[in-house]
């Protein structure tokens, strides 16, 4: 799998995975997932929680903080060009973050789930150009010599990562079969 493929296929587990809570909170049937995948969501969910303190030190590198911000405003660029509506929806997502505190700290369910509705929305859409980002022939080789940076600073940091780092690589491949090939 394409290392850069991983951000869209857990992109649409955290998309599954919201919907799945805003329809139990709704009263609705959430999506189905099927056994095996649900076992293998468990599993990647546990690696990453094992590699996301490794990974928080690596990105203290300085080296790797630097190419992370470059490469993120080159594919915040790309997604503007793609969309020109990009900055307007990620400065309209930092608004909602907003609302939805001060509809909950006065205790507006109906006026958060509309938020957060409103907010999936955003995220969906972003997350659709940003995957068109990655995927152009100028980031992608960038975004893949990030990842593989990143990764060896997270071995370098504590040698045990690596197995982790593979089987997450497998589970997402596993994934993305199961849950229609979104990688």
């Amino acid at each position: 799998m394409r290392p850069y493929a991983r951000t869209t296929v857990a992109a649409s587990l955290m998309l599954l995975l919201g919907s799945t809570a805003a329809a139990a909170q709704q009263g609705m049937d959430p999506p189905q997932v099927p056994p095996e995948a649900q076992e293998l969501m468990a599993e990647l969910q546990q690696i990453q929680a094992q590699l996301g303190p490794i990974q928080a030190e690596a990105l203290q590198d300085a080296e790797i903080l630097a190419e992370q911000q470059a490469l993120g405003e080159e594919i915040q660029a790309a997604m503007a060009e793609l969309d020109p509506s990009t900055p307007d929806r990620m400065a309209r997502l930092q608004e909602l973050v907003t609302e939805a505190q001060a509809a909950q700290a006065a205790q507006d369910a109906e006026a958060v789930q509309g938020l957060m509705t409103e907010a999936q929305d955003i995220q969906a859409r972003l997350q659709d150009t940003q995957a068109q980002a990655l995927e152009r022939p100028e980031i992608a080789p960038r975004v893949e010599a990030f990842q593989k940076q990143l990764q060896a600073k997270m071995v370098e940091i504590d040698p045990e990562a690596e197995p982790l780092i593979q089987r997450a690589e497998d589970l997402d491949e596993e994934l993305s079969e199961l849950l229609g090939g979104a990688g």
